[in-house]
């Protein structure tokens, strides 16, 4: 590290620490006094065991940082999908892109993670499959920094590992229905349980939604299902078999408005251009998507040391998008790009594509739990195999004018035909091994993996074929006051399918992302376990980067440094609920010494939700505050920082559950990025949803 760096590392840290044990204190006397006026209740646990470690092991065991998103917060927080239920955590930059329909964007410790569906990859290239609804899921694991060591093709920054609701052996179910903003209409149901006295236990996901969206002549429906079948075999044996089918369809409502006009004034004194405004042309946009996917799950203990876990599952899922988006005609003096016509219209690119994707993954692990002396070892030898072949058949031409501020719709493009894609055909070996050693009050994680990834493309006799060893260390000491400072080290790994370049319609190469880091961090949970508290600091070198735009593709390709603080903290008294998070960081391209576009430097946010005892038992209100400092696209724009407001109010009557949410609470309008190409988003305006859910 550099010395500076190295510096600002320690006393972040030193920092932290001693938030941490203020925080302590301040905590214990709060608890005390909710003691007093509490009559009955008891403390709530915070979950602490993801996985996504895939080890039995809480993640106050774990010399690095986790998060974890339960259902209970995704539903309190009326999260739509799964960039809102990842407002609040810390080190991740969520809905980085705005209200956009193709896409979860999401920065974690300003790098795009990996998208993991119960710990298999879930998306390879763009736009090609569903966005998964976070209503079929139990939670969501956020592990930050490098994870190649367990999970192989591992971003930098981190991966989402998203879990999915499986059957249980207690019966449960809900019916849920939902209404709000922009038309919306929904309803779901969940049903688990055991069938008769037999042993198979059953769970059936279902959603239907209706909606529109703040954007005109725009929808987002969707229809889902998701049943699974576990056969308990033998007390130690069991295997899951789960199916899902969805279909959304929706339309391209990231505008990609000039950056005259939203961020700021437009040309000759007009004003903003209204966040409902809709750019490209009816009975022609879209973005339609369907997937059918199919997994399986076997678990096995052997003996008392021994157990062995394997998953699968194959996915085949397509998307057909049609769109429209600004063109600049020129640049000015500054080097800002000229989106205006003399006569006040906008030139726009209109492109159409159809892209399907079939992905095979599976990933089996022999776990081993003993110890030798004095020393506990969970242990854990494991090898996963992926394969997917993608295509993309695209065409780009002219869409004509538009003007943003008095639209005149033309019509859909005519005349057009789809150029044929390469087909790409990735695959990837990994063989990995890891070992979690407890040492009276220390612990240590030492892990080793080596891939071996090949990406054939079609018509291209050579293929690229990339091999490498990563690894990971850590080491983590616990007091006896609850505190644990860790120190870690690791390494990702990232094989990179080419890619269509949206500008050009050119097939990109890339090489594998390759990074690693540093990681000094403290952790404390109290003995109770409603209290949680992550602080860390680390430091990130990243190669061969390529910087994603929700326009462009691709931007460009180098080597990057990162450098951030992170604290969060989750406290569960018996009627209070709260998350805080702050998070600071630095990045900078090597080359030109520059921010990241798209990269806030600094974010935090506050949630907290109060539960109601006594006359008022069962009503529950909940508010939040988010902060995203400003971010930059090159030298050419600022986006400014936002502050923006959540709120929910519920109340739990037997059965019945009635509730209510609100999403930027004072319909504050935002600019979520602006882009080097001359073109911004803007985020979501005011969305309010009413539920009313029975639970039998």
């Amino acid at each position: 590290m550099k010395r500076t760096y190295l510096s600002l590392f320690v006393g972040a840290t030193l920092a932290a620490q001693t938030f941490v044990a203020f925080a302590e204190e301040v905590i214990k006397e709060s608890n005390e006094s909710v003691e007093n006026i509490t009559v009955s209740g008891k403390s709530q646990h915070i979950n602490t065991l993801a996985s996504a470690s895939k080890m039995n092991v809480e993640t106050t065991e774990l010399p690095f940082a986790v998060s974890i998103i339960d259902k209970e917060f995704i539903r309190d927080t009326g999260s739509k999908n799964i960039q809102d239920a990842l407002l609040y955590t810390s080190g991740v930059h969520s809905g980085a892109f705005g209200l956009d329909a193709r896409a979860d964007w999401s920065l974690i410790r300003a790098v795009e993670p990996t998208n993991y569906l119960d710990g298999m990859k879930y998306n390879f290239a763009n736009y090609n499959n569903t966005r998964t609804d976070p209503y079929t899921l139990e939670q969501i694991e956020v592990l930050k920094g490098p994870s190649s060591v367990l999970f192989g093709q591992g971003s930098t920054g981190g991966i989402i590992n998203m879990v999915t609701k499986k059957p249980q052996q207690q019966a449960a179910h809900e019916i849920w229905v939902q209404g709000g903003s922009n038309n919306r209409k929904q309803i779901a149901v969940d049903s688990t349980g055991q069938i008769a006295e037999s042993a198979f236990l059953y769970r059936v996901v279902a959603l239907a939604k209706d909606a529109e969206t703040q954007v005109d002549h725009t929808v987002d429906k969707r229809i889902l299902i998701n049943p699974s079948l576990t056969w308990m075999i033998q007390p130690e044996t069991n295997l899951t078999l789960m199916a899902n089918y969805q279909q959304d369809t929706s339309n391209s409502n990231l505008q990609f408005f000039p950056a005259e006009g939203t961020l700021e004034d437009g040309p000759n004194g007009q004003g903003k251009i209204p966040t409902n405004r809709f750019f490209s042309e009816q009975d022609w946009d879209k973005h339609d998507t369907e997937q059918f996917a199919f997994s399986g799950f076997f678990d096995h203990r052997v003996n008392s040391i021994w157990s062995i876990d394997a998953n699968a599952r194959y996915t085949s899922s397509n998307a057909q998008t049609n769109s429209m988006y600004s063109k600049p005609i020129g640049k000015d003096a500054d080097g800002k790009p000229i989106m205006y016509n003399p006569d006040g219209t906008v030139n726009r690119v209109a492109s159409a594509a159809e892209r399907y994707s079939k992905i095979w993954a599976g990933d089996i692990r022999n776990n081993f739990i003993f110890d030798t002396g004095a020393v506990d070892h969970q242990a854990l030898l494991g090898f996963d195999v992926q394969k997917a072949i993608t295509r993309d058949d695209t065409w780009y031409g002219d869409g004509g004018s538009l003007d943003p501020y008095n639209p005149v719709y033309k019509g859909a493009p005519t005349g057009y035909e789809l150029s044929e894609g390469k087909e790409v055909t990735s695959s990837q070996f990994g063989l990995y091994l890891n070992d979690q050693i407890d040492i009276n009050q220390v612990t240590i994680t030492a892990g080793l993996r080596y891939d071996i990834s090949e990406i054939k493309t079609e018509g291209v006799d050579e293929k690229r074929e990339d091999d490498a060893v990563t690894g990971r260390i850590g080491g983590m000491y616990h007091f006896d006051n609850g505190l644990s400072p860790y120190l870690s080290y690791s390494q990702s790994f990232e094989p990179q399918s080419p890619v269509t370049d949206s500008l050009s319609g050119e097939l990109i190469d890339r090489s594998p992302l390759r990074g690693e880091q540093y990681e000094l961090g403290l952790k404390y949970q109290s003995d109770e376990h409603n209290i949680l508290a992550t602080a860390s600091v680390y430091q990130i070198a990243q190669k061969n980067r390529t910087q994603q735009s929700p326009v462009s593709g691709l931007e460009k390709l180098g080597d990057v440094e990162i450098e951030g603080f992170e604290l969060e903290v989750i406290k569960k008294w018996d009627q209070i609920d709260l998350i805080a998070n702050l998070t600071l960081q630095r990045t900078e391209d090597t080359e030109t010494g520059k921010q990241l576009d798209y990269t806030p430097e600094t974010m935090a946010s506050v949630w907290s939700k109060y539960n109601f005892e006594g006359t008022l038992s069962g009503l529950n209100i909940g508010l939040g505050g988010r902060f995203t400092g400003e971010t930059v696209a090159g030298d050419i724009y600022e986006t400014p920082s936002t502050t923006l407001f959540d709120a929910m109010v519920s109340y739990d009557l037997g059965n019945w559950r009635l509730s209510a949410d609100a999403k930027n609470l004072f319909d504050k309008t935002t600019v979520s990025y602006c882009s080097t190409y001359g073109t911004c988003g803007y985020g979501e305006r005011l969305n309010v949803t009413a539920n009313a859910s029975y639970a039998f």
